[in-house]
């Protein structure tokens, strides 16, 4: 497991940034190398070496074998009982960034109040509708109109085989217990990535869901057409967190590249691919005034992730026919 030991920045990336993050972070490091700071960092974006980064997460005993810091989505390993008991509760990571006014999404209570967690950005997950196909139900308006029956078998959300978006799921399992989770079940036919749905969308083919959960990123790209609408939910679009695990005690130069990170350049970036950012100075353009829907940090706390996430998992699997 020391693989990791000489790690400054490990960054497990959503697809759409990691291009654009690798590059800013490549010129970064490039230019501190001239000015003699070696900077060693990786950035990953494939799905698959994310869960494979994940299964080893729970192997970590000592806290030399993590990065002096871990970017990652959603709501994985890192938030666990398991390391937090190991790691987080221990005081081993902490939140050095402070601005100087309040931060974006303050709002919904997104930053970490213990500091544990850097919460600088985030995923928004909206729903995208075919008309042509809804078999004259009306289009959904709000997350949980997806629970409605006239939806059966009409809907698309993130998964393949036994993965299923944790944050689809924790989401409706908070609102709507075990009951959410079976109604949802029976109304997605099939789990996809976010690509895919984009191609299966804009199909001419009718067997094709009329009803996708997708991140914004990849909705907006859908071309117009009038058949096609994206729905922001009222209830909101559904957060999928991306945080930032800093080790407490580090170095300058890896204090430097944190406040890089969540600094402007950065943010802007981000905000324009549809990743809005925490730092205030970063203006939100689009996602000014919109409602967003937050898991919360007292759900987070107070419940055992890994065991929701298997129970629901498996109930949801239950239903799929």
């Amino acid at each position: 497991m020391g693989e990791f030991s000489d790690c400054n920045l490990l960054a497990l990336m959503p697809c759409p940034l990691k291009v654009p993050f690798e590059r800013l972070i490549t010129d970064y490091v490039k230019k501190k190398k001239e000015e003699g700071v070696e900077l060693n960092c990786s950035i990953v974006a494939n799905a698959n070496n994310h869960l494979t980064f994940y299964e080893q997460i729970d192997a970590f005993r000592e806290i030399d074998e993590i990065p002096d810091i871990v970017i990652s989505p959603g709501l994985n390993n890192f938030f666990y009982d398991e390391f937090h008991n190991r790691f987080i509760s221990k005081g081993y990571f902490r939140n050095p960034i402070e601005y100087n006014e309040a931060e974006n999404f303050e709002n919904i209570g997104y930053q970490d109040v213990a500091k544990n967690y850097t919460m600088f950005t985030l995923n928004l997950l909206v729903i995208v509708v075919n008309k042509d196909r809804l078999r004259g139900a009306e289009v959904p308006k709000r997350f949980g109109d997806l629970l409605s029956k006239e939806y059966y078998k009409n809907i698309s959300i993130r998964g393949r085989d036994e993965f299923v978006c944790e944050t689809v799921l924790l989401n409706f399992y908070k609102e709507y217990g075990f009951e959410g989770i079976k109604l949802l079940s029976e109304n997605v036919k099939e789990g996809l990535h976010p690509a895919e749905m984009v191609k299966r969308a804009t199909s001419t083919n009718y067997q094709d869901p009329a009803i996708y959960v997708m991140p914004y990123f990849f909705a907006r790209n859908i071309s117009a057409r009038e058949n096609i609408e994206l729905i922001w939910p009222e209830d909101g679009a559904l957060v999928n967190a991306i945080s930032m695990l800093v080790k407490k005690g580090i170095s300058k130069d890896v204090k430097d590249l944190t406040e890089y990170i969540v600094g402007q350049e950065v943010g802007r970036v981000f905000t324009n691919a549809a990743f809005p950012v925490s730092n205030p100075a970063v203006e939100l353009g689009i996602f000014e005034d919109k409602e967003y829907k937050w898991l919360g940090w007292d759900f987070i706390q107070n419940n055992n992730l890994r065991k929701v996430m298997d129970e629901i998992t498996g109930y949801y699997m239950s239903f799929q026919i």
